[in-house]
């Protein structure tokens, strides 16, 4: 047998393993993604429930007093329906974040600059962050290129719910939070640190489950979702740090360069 032939026989055997290879790879992401809708959609059944029978109880309620079967105060009947409208609102809000952890692929793929970014996602969140006295610090360098190849709006969602998640950490009586952005090798990376209760040993591997929360008033899935929109953008998020009163969260992006500047 030739040299040449050899190589052939050579390079087909690569290309046989390498295409094995990605068939196996999609494959478990496909199961990995299959499993984690299911426990979505379990977890959505447990969380509307409850609301749903509240909002039931309500309606059969108000019926009754319509039709002069049962007598209840104005103020009542108002505090009831408020009570309704606030189940469904919540009940809409799961199902749109459960849209957005099911399309996390759908958006048009641009280049991000992440410090702008951060920039839009502090202006926005700032008030409500002065009236739950919460200071915002970002640390970002005024010079350098860092920029990522992601939907704008998934970049703005992760950012998003990493400063809702550190909000919802910090006590009533205020805190601080801060951003920091720097380039990682080849990534681009973000540190959100505040000055909240932190996070327990037992419920650190756990935070990124859908609908695992520790707080009453979380729907336990806005780690989910960062954690799933990093994952198709190439990157990863993770719990870096927890001290007593402090929790830090880093996010990274594959960086990319403009090449539009060359």
């Amino acid at each position: 047998m030739s040299i040449l032939a050899i190589l052939l026989c050579l390079v087909i055997g690569v290309q046989r393993q390498t295409i094995a290879r990605l068939k196996q790879e999609l494959l478990k992401s496909e199961s990995q993604r299959l499993l984690e809708l299911n426990q979505l959609m379990v977890g959505l059944a447990h969380e509307v429930r409850n609301p749903l029978n509240s909002i039931r109880l309500n309606l059969y309620t108000a019926d009754r007093v319509f039709r002069g079967d049962a007598q209840l105060a104005s103020e009542e009947i108002t505090a009831m329906l408020g009570e309704s409208v606030r189940e469904i609102e919540r009940v809409d809000g799961l199902m749109n974040l459960l849209l957005a952890y099911a399309r996390a692929d759908d958006l048009e793929v641009n280049t991000v600059d992440l410090r702008r970014e951060i920039h839009s996602v502090a202006a926005v969140m700032e008030p409500t962050l002065q009236a739950s006295r919460i200071s915002l610090k970002l640390s970002l360098p005024a010079k350098g290129e860092f920029l990522t190849r992601a939907g704008r709006g998934h970049v703005r969602q992760v950012l998003l719910n990493l400063l809702s998640n550190s909000k919802e950490a910090i006590p009533e009586t205020g805190g601080k939070i801060e951003i920091d952005l720097k380039q990682h090798q080849q990534m681009v990376e973000v540190n959100v640190t505040d000055s909240g209760s932190g996070i327990s040993a037992a419920h650190r591997d756990l935070i990124f489950a859908p609908f695992y929360s520790t707080k009453e008033q979380s729907s336990g899935l806005g780690l989910a979702i960062t954690r799933s929109l990093m994952e198709r953008a190439g990157g990863t998020v993770n719990c870096v740090r927890v001290d007593r009163g402090q929790c830090q969260f880093r996010v990274r992006w594959p960086a990319h360069r403009n090449q539009s500047r060359e």
